[in-house]
């Protein structure tokens, strides 16, 4: 800071420092709005679903966990049909429970299965 020496120094100097908080307090504005978006419920849902897809690993085990359990669904409702019941729908369960596990157990064999079939088909077809 400068020696002031005249009325007219010490009113440059108050006019800037006036202009210099402005900007700052514009500036706390901003980063306060910007903060509070960042703070909303959906944003923070967002933005971690974000985080989490583009992570490979995370993406491979919900997929394979997705596709275990779907898979298991149908399997139930193949074998036991609309059945209501309990002791059917126990088994069921059960069934569901051990097809999923099976799926999630051993998704890369059944995916370099799968790969190697549709390889097979494709290389014949062409």
């Amino acid at each position: 800071m400068t020696n002031i020496k005249s009325t007219s120094d010490l009113k440059n100097v108050i006019q800037q420092l006036e202009l210099q908080q402005s900007a700052q307090l514009t500036l706390m504005k901003v980063e306060f709005y910007s903060m509070c978006e960042r703070l909303k419920p959906i944003n923070i849902i967002k933005d971690t679903c974000k985080e989490v897809y583009s992570d490979k690993d995370i993406k491979t085990t919900i997929t394979t966990n997705l596709l275990g359990v779907a898979t298991g669904v149908i399997a139930r409702k193949i074998i036991l049909g609309k059945s209501h019941n309990p002791i059917t729908g126990f088994v069921g369960v059960l069934i569901e429970k051990f097809i999923s596990r099976g799926i999630m157990k051993n998704a890369d064999k059944i995916k370099s299965v799968a790969g190697n079939i549709l390889e097979k088909i494709t290389s014949n077809n062409g």
